[in-house]
């Protein structure tokens, strides 16, 4: 087992009024199985020695506002026994949700602390838009913030925060909808080269930073809508 603890952690500043969006039912984990136990996110199931990428994000209360933390993590299956732990060395924020992806075998699996239900949403090819000029593929996304996160197995992952009218986003203005440019993206582990395009089979995942709604789009042959 190995038990990984968090370096650096983002935060913003939310007001107290964003909505936290409840679901009728969860979305079934599929291949690695998540559990919350205390202060730690536990992934059972992770392919022996294999690296798997953990994303989190959470609401926490902080003085009439919310504070927004993240968690973007590569851990290795050092002693492969098919289990790694991330311990935050604090209770888990309970209103939080965690995904995780084993870069070898593609299995992916999520999970939140009991009593916050997740919203999973699948995307299909409306969110892929491609340039005819350049034939490059473009993120077009329904949402004002948004943490995206593009993992490729067997290579890497990416990721970045989106403000609609704002960072990251190709449109000037708001409009409700993100337009994001993959390359854009940075490295999420060390010693990985820039993300050149998204390609066939490549995992988008993306956190909505106020409802907390995940968004999951697999590529698919050609790389994006034609």
């Amino acid at each position: 087992m190995v038990i990984v603890r968090p370096a650096a952690v983002g935060f913003l500043l939310f007001h107290a009024a964003v909505a936290l969006s409840a679901a009728p039912e969860e979305a079934p984990s599929v291949g690695l199985d998540l559990s919350v136990e205390g202060s730690r996110i536990e992934i059972d199931g992770v392919s022996p020695s294999g690296q798997i990428i953990l994303l989190g994000i959470a609401h926490e209360p902080l003085l009439g506002a919310f504070q927004l933390s993240t968690w973007v993590e590569g851990i290795v299956d050092e002693d492969g026994d098919a289990l790694s732990v991330f311990d935050l060395e604090r209770p888990v924020p309970p209103s939080s949700v965690w995904a995780a992806l084993d870069l070898a075998s593609g299995a992916t699996g999520h999970v939140a602390p009991d009593g916050f239900p997740i919203r999973i949403r699948q995307l299909g090819q409306e969110a892929l838009e491609v340039d005819p000029e350049s034939g490059r593929t473009f993120l077009r996304l329904e949402g004002s913030k948004l943490r995206v996160l593009v993992i490729r197995r067997n290579a890497g992952a990416w990721s970045r925060v989106a403000y609609d009218g704002g960072v990251n986003d190709l449109a000037p203005e708001p409009d409700g909808w993100l337009r994001i440019d993959p390359t854009s993206l940075l490295p999420a582990l060390a010693n990985q080269n820039p993300l050149d395009d998204l390609r066939e089979g490549d995992l988008v995942a993306m956190i909505d930073l106020g409802s907390l709604e995940v968004l999951a789009l697999r590529v698919p042959e050609g790389g994006g809508a034609h």
